[in-house]
């Protein structure tokens, strides 16, 4: 039969169904034991921008693989692609930061990223850091403004362009427990982020 890959993209816990870290709230552990964080509260709109978000698998370009759980815009598409995404209450400056913290370390090849949440809550710089070790690729803050020039918003909330293209690949290579994303710069009016996606070894060491 088919070889299994050795890596793939590791579940969270969380789904579009199932999530957690709703208004006000800063952290939210799935019922894997993954918690995500941040020094920041989920902005307060209802049951919109929750800290689940952004592990739960949801795309910014897919509306059928987003959360339903607050469907209050009219617009079928929209109303599904506006909860992808986690937004914070306040402004995000270069002190602000969102981590993923797995339920255990494990071997993690490297890591996939979703900035865009909406067209004015994109963000012009961020680093990564794997349990504390800096694998912010160099020039990081021009590949990052490419992303964003690269991607429209034809539809309101509904992105196109380079955000549907591909996510930002961040090589980790390493046995590791956290992805940290510190120094999250804002270049609009909010500070959000779409999804971290963990790709290495199913199973943990430790």
């Amino acid at each position: 039969g088919e070889q299994t890959p050795r890596y793939s993209a590791l579940p969270s816990g969380a789904l579009p169904s199932a999530g957690g870290g709703s208004s006000g709230q800063s952290s939210y552990t799935t019922p894997s034991g993954w918690t995500v964080s941040s020094n920041q509260a989920t902005y307060k709109n209802g049951e919109l921008y929750w800290l689940s978000n952004v592990v739960d698998g949801s795309e910014a370009c897919d509306p059928d693989t987003c959360s339903t759980r607050d469907t209050r815009v009219s617009d079928g598409r929209i109303s599904k692609v506006i909860n992808h995404y986690w937004l914070a209450s306040g402004k995000c400056q270069g002190d602000t930061w969102l981590q993923v913290q797995m339920e255990g370390a494990r071997y993690v090849e490297h890591v996939e990223l979703e900035p865009s949440s909406r067209p004015d809550g994109f963000l012009t710089h961020f680093r990564i850091l794997a349990d504390g070790v800096d694998v912010t690729p160099d020039d990081f803050d021009a590949k990052l403004a490419e992303y964003n020039s690269g991607t429209t918003w034809p539809s309101s909330l509904q992105a196109a362009g380079a955000t549907c293209d591909a996510m930002l690949r961040v090589d980790v290579k390493a046995f590791v427990r956290t992805i940290k994303l510190v120094e999250l710069t804002q270049g609009s009016v909010y500070c959000g982020f779409g999804e971290v996606r963990v790709i290495g070894e199913q199973t943990p060491r430790y």
